[in-house]
């Protein structure tokens, strides 16, 4: 029920008297006593306090009064009619009388003595005085209606509180476990601060009655979270008005606290219970601390409370199973902390919109009770230690727009009532399976059910135990956008997945699909797709080059034969292209050089020959060219020596001839360079000294002559390679102070070609080369350039 303050004004001109009184729909009292709880607040015993019920804007449920029900309701005070026109006053649920009794009230009020700031008239009749002492002892305890003649309504009972001073108003509602008085404690250095901000004050003024709350339970938060070593501390524990000019991280609304907002600003150490005081908070942002503890009867009796961010401490052990009784709490946010378990309780939260507890160490399953929040529309728990199967009562999260469950120990099969998430835009379960774990990572083959997520964007599966095939769900779901399958076990997909006119970015890499590629892909939105490590076999589809927006197209590591289609070279807007380790023949398209916005260009382990064409050099954007391992000949094009953001050229094992060019010194982004096992002639240029960001230069199995040139030293090599070759002369002292960690000339026997000093060179060749596989310098590449 709501109790309201009705403020009422007195008939004598010369002054007015102010009565407060709690209004109770009497004709709901029977259904009020059935389902209250009568849970005490912390370090108070259930007879001390007064509370309302769980339906009050201002009491939690761990806040509850226990009544005495064999004894009998205290007496009321006497009412004063009214002749003057209703005046607003905040809502209260019990307040100071100005009864002339002055002794000790036998009931004290709880923390709900705080307004609620909700303005309400009072009602125009007038009340009738105090009911009879046999009428109240008829009231008492389950609040019954007493015979009081009909033309009155009818009122309970109330308990008079008066206070003495701010002392006694704090110890009998926020803090009474004698830390008040105890020096050095946060409470006492709070109280004292109080104290000196209000010296003469009267406390039992509702007004003043929640400026005093809301400066102890601010300064109380103060002390508690370290405040001397804050980052920014405007105006907090200083004796200026809260809400005149705000402290640092608070707003305020008609003088009242609503939003205390300090993120990433030095907090440590604890969250005191006091911070109850704050009554009409709504929002509490406070990640990005180093927060350790929160005492109980805090922050879960914030009623008012909608945003909790607390992201980012040092918090741990179970979620706090109290925060259940927050009725209004629409935004939780409990990320990268060290919690280790959802409590079952967390479905009692049902106003929630958003719950975030990403990068903890959540283990065990997922409570079924979430299904009893259906008004979220954002569920991550990704980046945890989960196990276990995803709760069927998820299905009953109609709202839901986001779900990430992503990077935990999940398994077993995706369930059909995922199908029913209408609104679902996002699905991400990527990286789920886990080697030490046998029953980790989702299986079998995704439902057809799936067709039933009529807003999907976004559906990320990376590395689980999927398979073996995709269903044809794909004609009902238009709008994906996103789709990832990579690192499964999948052997079938339906053609439909290439027909999405919406899909941007389609992953299916690491998996065992076979068979030819779709000839007539229709994808116009399509950015990135990503088919390497498969086992697709014939020709590329030259449909892809109607997919203008296309920026990544990685085909490595498959079967695919024939020409590359001279019809890529439309692709502009490409940055990666990777038909690296197939059965592709011809030469390499001299379109190529269209790709003006293109990276990374691999064509490495392919069987591809002629000369390397010179319009490579238009493409001036690349920065990793790998050619290596296919049957190129010719001299290596000195065009290419203009591309200056140029970090790595792979081009060994080919058939290439020639001098290395001079011009190869103006590289002055190079980091790798590889153009070992083919048949270069004549020295080693020296302009080579002026790529001082080199560190790797492998240019073994040649036909090179002359001496190895100091000015290389100069570089930053870490691995130099020059065995197998007609070099002579000793290596450069220059060169040996870089103290590289693989350093091979021809120094072996006894009459060596090369000369190296003593622990100058790490081995003396010659030596077999060790090819390496392009895809893990692709992957390097791919990283490092994105």
């Amino acid at each position: 029920s709501n109790f309201t303050l009705n403020t009422v004004e007195s008939s004598a001109p010369a002054q007015i008297q102010m009565r407060e009184t709690l209004a109770l729909d009497l004709n709901q009292s029977e259904e009020l006593i059935r389902t209250r709880h009568y849970d005490p607040p912390k370090n108070k015993n259930v007879k001390d306090v007064f509370g309302t019920s769980p339906t009050s804007t201002q009491v939690s449920p761990s806040m509850q009064p226990s009544v005495d029900q064999t004894s009998t309701m205290p007496s009321m005070a006497p009412s004063t009619s009214k002749s003057s026109a209703p005046t607003i006053s905040p809502s209260l649920s019990v307040t100071p009388s100005v009864a002339e009794d002055t002794s000790p009230p036998s009931v004290l009020p709880s923390l709900s003595i705080l307004p609620s700031f909700t303005p309400s008239v009072a009602p125009t009749q007038e009340i009738s005085t105090a009911p009879s002492p046999q009428e109240q002892e008829s009231l008492a305890p389950s609040f019954a209606p007493s015979r009081v003649p009909s033309t009155a309504p009818l009122v309970p009972s109330v308990p008079t509180v008066t206070f003495t001073s701010i002392e006694d108003f704090l110890s009998r509602t926020m803090t009474d476990d004698g830390s008040l008085n105890q020096t050095g404690t946060p409470q006492n250095d709070a109280f004292l601060l109080t104290l000196e901000t209000y010296p003469n004050v009267d406390v039992n003024d509702p007004d003043n009655l929640v400026q005093i709350a809301q400066s102890y339970a601010l300064n109380t938060f103060f002390y508690s979270t370290g405040g001397s070593n804050w980052g920014t501390k405007t105006k907090w524990a200083t004796t200026e008005p809260i809400c005149t000019e705000p402290w640092y991280g608070v707003t305020c609304t008609d003088a009242v606290v609503t939003e205390v907002d300090l993120n990433e600003n030095g907090l440590a150490q604890n969250i005191p219970s006091e911070i109850s005081g704050l009554s009409s908070l709504t929002s509490l942002v406070l990640n990005n601390n180093d927060i350790v503890t929160i005492t109980p009867g805090g922050i879960q009796n914030l009623l008012q409370l909608k945003v909790l961010n607390l992201n980012t401490n040092l918090l741990s052990a179970t979620l706090p199973t109290d925060f259940g009784g927050l009725p209004n709490l629409e935004e939780l946010d409990l990320g990268t902390n060290s919690f280790f378990k959802i409590p079952s309780e967390i479905g009692l939260i049902t106003s929630l919109v958003q719950f975030k507890c990403t990068s903890n160490f959540l283990s065990g399953t997922i409570p079924t009770e979430i299904g009893m929040l259906t008004a979220l529309e954002n569920f991550d728990l990704s980046l945890n230690f989960l196990s276990g199967t995803l709760p069927s009562e998820i299905g009953t999260m109609t709202k839901l727009v986001r779900l990430e469950f992503y990077r935990n120990h999940l398994g077993g099969t995706l369930p059909l009532e995922l199908g029913s998430l209408s609104n679902l835009e996002v699905l991400s379960l990527y990286e789920n399976l886990v080697e030490t774990d046998i029953n980790s990572g989702f299986e079998g083959d995704i439902p057809e059910a799936f067709g039933g997520l009529t807003s999907i964007k976004e559906i990320d599966l990376y590395f689980n135990r999927l398979g073996p095939k995709i269903s044809n769900i794909f004609s009902q779901v238009q709008s994906l956008v996103y789709f990832d399958v990579g690192a499964n076990f999948i052997e079938e997909i339906s053609p439909s997945l290439f027909e999405l006119p919406l899909l941007g970015n389609l992953m299916l890499d690491d998996n065992f699909i076979a068979g030819p590629l779709p000839p007539g892909v229709q994808l116009p939105e399509l950015i990135t797709i990503d088919l390497s490590r498969n086992l697709f076999t014939g020709s590329l589809p030259v449909a892809l080059s109607e997919s203008n927006k296309l920026e990544s197209l990685l085909l490595e590591d498959n079967r695919l034969s024939e020409t590359i289609p001279l019809e890529l070279g439309s692709l502009t807007a490409l940055t990666r292209l990777s038909l690296a380790i197939n059965d592709f023949t011809g030469p390499l398209p001299s379109e190529c050089g269209k790709l003006t916005n293109l990276i990374s260009l691999f064509v490495d382990e392919n069987s591809l020959n002629g000369a390397i064409p010179v319009e490579l050099s238009e493409a001036t954007s690349l920065i990793a060219l790998y050619l290596s391992m296919n049957n190129f000949s010719g001299e290596l094009p000195i065009e290419l020596t203009t591309l200056k953001d140029l970090e790595v050229l792979s081009g060994f094992s080919n058939n290439l001839t020639g001098g290395l060019p001079t011009e190869l010194g103006d590289l002055n982004k190079m980091s790798k360079l590889d153009l070992s096992d083919n048949s270069f002639a004549g020295p080693i240029p020296s302009e080579m000294g002026k790529l001082l960001l080199l560190e790797e230069l492998k240019l073994d199995e040649n036909q090179l002559t002359g001496l190895i040139p100091s000015e290389l030293g100069q570089t930053s090599l870490k691995v130099a390679l020059f065995q197998t070759n007609n070099l002579t002369g000793e290596v450069p002292g220059q060169l040996c102070l870089l103290n590289p960690e693989e350093l091979v000339v021809d120094c072996a026997g006894d009459t060596p070609e090369v000369i190296c000093p003593a622990e100058c060179c790490s081995d003396c060749g010659p030596l077999t080369r060790r090819l390496e596989r392009s895809g893990h310098l692709f992957n390097e590449y791919i990283n490092s350039s994105t």
